[in-house]
């Protein structure tokens, strides 16, 4: 897939999860199945389900959420629809774990590359993350809504 969207793309450099990752986040290993399966029920319109009580009492997310944040009170959500545009970045004050319930392209940055407010956007890093994969931004990361891949995107 990644070599069809690479070619599609020719203009941009679009990264997979590897030792360049690094720097921004890493990927968590966990099995995440259960929580991929109830988002995968969601529709494909542009919304944002901020805090999903059903994914955050799943076991798998409960341990994810024990794992990365040791036993603070984590939300979990459902992100889902359309992006094909570049138009703001944010960041937190601490990391954020996204799980890839579809294909998506992820576009980053360096919070230390910002002057003032201002990013300037060539700076940006372009990942491939593929279904199931699970990734923790660090709070230094500057992201924002998933590129979609194929359709549309769903993450949580």
């Amino acid at each position: 897939m990644l070599e069809k969207i690479r070619t599609l793309n020719p203009d941009y450099q679009i990264h997979e999860l590897d030792d360049s990752f690094k720097e921004y986040g890493q990927i968590i290993k966990q099995d995440m199945q259960e929580a991929i399966a109830y988002a995968s029920t969601y529709q494909n319109i542009n919304a944002y389900d901020t805090s999903v009580q059903a994914l955050e009492e799943m076991p798998c997310m409960q341990a994810l959420i024990n794992d990365v944040y040791g036993y603070l009170d984590v939300m979990a959500g459902v992100v889902t629809g359309k992006n094909e545009v570049l138009n703001g970045l944010e960041y937190h004050q601490c990391s954020e774990t996204i799980i890839a319930v579809t294909d998506y392209i992820l576009a980053i940055g360096k919070r230390q590359d910002m002057v003032g407010n201002d990013y300037d956007i060539e700076k940006c890093e372009l990942f491939y993350v593929p279904k199931g994969t699970v990734v923790e931004l660090y709070a230094t990361t500057l992201h924002y809504t998933p590129i979609t891949v194929k359709d549309s995107f769903k993450t949580i």
